[in-house]
């Protein structure tokens, strides 16, 4: 997918917001937990919808997470879709302000950075590249989310204009970049076996 800085145009007051959860409904993806926080940000007062996009690979998860919308009241608010074509998957990234990543495992984690590159703002666990100790997290796109996250943390972090954190994304997930960090560690494990 290619991501330009046109796409980073946002409202980020809160008012109709838009989140978004994209990845397997599946228990180590956090697709249950990121609802949760999703309706914890709802019961704070904010007028929001929540769309998840995904394969459904595990049904019994899925029927937990439509108990729990229905056990909450969240029908209007939670809307879950099937997986979409990625010209599909680049228009809701640019129609939504926030990504929900609560992923449990991650070999590298794309959804998060292609989040980000849109110009969403994006609440994650620390898992794949996120997790890296080279990743500095722009405070102003990425929200840890752990155990004690606190509410009021949060949403000053969702209102919070953009300012730096787009700006790096692009910088350190462009292509050139991404191909010259490849060639660096290349050369570094030959100079190793050497």
């Amino acid at each position: 997918m290619i991501f330009t800085s046109n796409y980073c145009k946002r409202d980020f007051s809160l008012i109709n917001t838009k989140f978004l959860i994209c990845g397997n409904i599946h228990p180590y993806k956090g697709t249950l937990e990121g609802i949760q926080l999703f309706k914890r940000i709802v019961s704070s007062g904010y007028s929001a919808h929540l769309t998840v996009v995904g394969q459904k690979v595990d049904l019994e998860y899925l029927t937990k997470i439509q108990k729990y919308i229905a056990d909450h009241s969240l029908e209007d608010l939670v809307s879950i879709i099937d997986p979409l074509p990625k010209v599909k998957l680049v228009e809701l990234y640019k129609s939504n302000q926030y990504g929900i990543f609560l992923s449990k495992q991650e070999s590298f984690g794309l959804v998060p950075i292609e989040m980000a590159s849109t110009g969403m703002k994006v609440l994650v666990h620390k898992v794949g590249v996120l997790s890296d100790s080279d990743f500095n997290f722009p405070a102003d796109q990425f929200f840890i989310v752990n155990e004690n996250a606190n509410i009021d943390e949060l949403t000053a972090f969702l209102t919070e204009n953009l300012e730096y954190g787009l700006g790096y994304v692009l910088e350190k997930f462009n292509i050139t970049h991404v191909i010259q960090e490849q060639e660096k560690q290349y050369i570094n494990s030959l100079s190793v076996v050497a």
